[in-house]
């Protein structure tokens, strides 16, 4: 058994098939079938189930999977585990949510990038759900997402850095009105149900007996903002100072709740990750520029450093 074979299979798990993995190892498709026979070869087992079109990973293939990426991180990281002072290296995926991605994350990046030129950051968005399970299953590295509604698996750890409150978007013609007015009197623009803010929002109004009339769903905050200062509907929203302060020539903003809902915000990573040195490094630049804001509203006190209340 071979470290090339174990790296071939590694770069098929995280590529999601044979061609880009060779692609991203610079082989070809038949070089990386070859690894991955020989492979099985030594350990007697299949590790692909070819009968579909695109072969897909067997139960022992994703156990073989998991303890290959143990083993090339250990050998990888062997050098600079030794010292513990050795340059960062490497490349760094890191999957993120709209809201931080337009945010905190590129002032992040950039003094990162500043202070380990070596690391090469590839930055990849979408919603908190799907980003979780890529962590889980070894696409990224780590994430920066809203607050998983329920505890993870034993595998991932969930680090709250700051939360974020919800407000309710309305019309300027409704200036002055509160929440439950204007969530009572228009239809509201919703956030998707399957995103963990919309899950949140939707909780919280049934918690308050809320039943607004819905009109549409939209996921992104540009767009919701524009459908509001036209008079569509209302719509809850998390909004941090910038984005409040952008918002507010457009809408009337109003607390959602008293006191307000809010989220956490914060970075998923796996436990046995291969690329620790890094995260912990990214972990270190988020909290140090999150400190040197001007408006953050910290991690809810009393929690476990790696874990967030459930809801």
């Amino acid at each position: 058994m071979s470290l090339r074979a174990l790296r071939g299979l590694v770069a098929i798990g995280r590529h999601g098939g044979f061609a880009r993995a060779a692609e991203a190892l610079g082989l070809t498709q038949a070089a990386i079938s070859l690894r991955v026979k020989q492979l099985e070869e030594d350990l007697h087992v299949s590790l692909f189930d070819r009968s579909p079109r695109s072969p897909q990973l067997t139960e022992a293939g994703l156990t073989v999977l998991r303890r290959a990426e143990t083993i090339l991180a250990l050998y990888d990281n062997l050098a600079t585990d030794l010292t513990g002072d050795g340059p960062l290296t490497g490349t760094l995926d890191i999957g993120t949510i709209q809201t931080l991605q337009s945010g905190l994350l590129p002032q992040v990046l950039a003094a990162y990038r500043t202070d380990h030129p070596a690391v090469i950051p590839r930055v990849f968005s979408g919603m908190s759900a799907e980003l979780a399970l890529k962590v889980e299953q070894g696409e990224l590295d780590v994430a920066l997402l809203t607050a998983p509604p329920r505890p993870p698996s034993d595998r991932l750890r969930f680090i709250e850095l700051f939360r974020e409150p919800f407000y309710v978007l309305a019309p300027l013609a409704d200036t002055g009105k509160k929440d439950v007015e204007l969530l009572s009197s228009r239809p509201l623009i919703r956030m998707d149900k399957t995103a963990w803010a919309g899950r949140l929002i939707d909780q919280s109004l049934r918690n308050r007996d809320l039943f607004p009339r819905e009109t549409m769903l939209l996921n992104t905050l540009t767009g919701t903002r524009e459908m509001v200062a036209s008079g569509l509907g209302v719509a809850i929203v998390p909004l941090n100072a910038q984005r409040k302060a952008e918002t507010a020539g457009q809408c009337w903003i109003t607390p959602f709740g008293d006191p307000p809902l809010t989220r956490g915000l914060g970075m998923l990573e796996r436990v046995d990750h291969p690329r620790r040195r890094l995260t912990a490094t990214l972990l270190a630049f988020m909290r140090d520029r999150i400190a040197r804001e001007e408006d953050p509203m910290p991690a809810s006190p009393g929690l476990p450093p790696d874990w967030t209340e459930p809801r």
